[in-house]
């Protein structure tokens, strides 16, 4: 049994004991995340994927602020469209919950 889960016992009048099992809720597990950068036609591009999350949408932030919500199907492909080289930081996060991912870094 997990903290704020409820056990209870039912007292008939037979004198006998029922057992009541608690339904368990959905807890948020860890969500891990994997990058790859690379350029098409010389625009940046990241494909994101990621398992673990259980909401229906999951925010996905670059460098530190959100960037967008998108529906949580595991992938998204991001486009920051900048030439040359450069850094980007990304997470995703259970949408509007505080159950992020690992932090992920690309370099392109």
């Amino acid at each position: 049994m997990r903290y704020g889960d409820t056990y209870s016992h039912c007292h008939t009048n037979s004198n006998s004991y029922s057992t009541v099992t608690p339904t368990p809720t959905a807890t948020p597990g860890q969500i891990t995340l994997s990058a790859r950068g690379y350029k098409v036609q010389g625009l940046q591009t990241v494909d994101l994927s990621w398992a673990g999350a259980i909401s229906n949408r999951v925010d996905i932030y670059r460098n530190g602020v959100l960037h967008l919500t998108v529906p949580n199907n595991g992938f998204y492909t991001d486009h920051p469209n900048g030439h040359g080289h450069a850094t980007y930081i990304y997470k995703v996060c259970e949408a509007g919950q505080g159950n992020c991912s690992n932090q992920v870094t690309v370099n392109i």
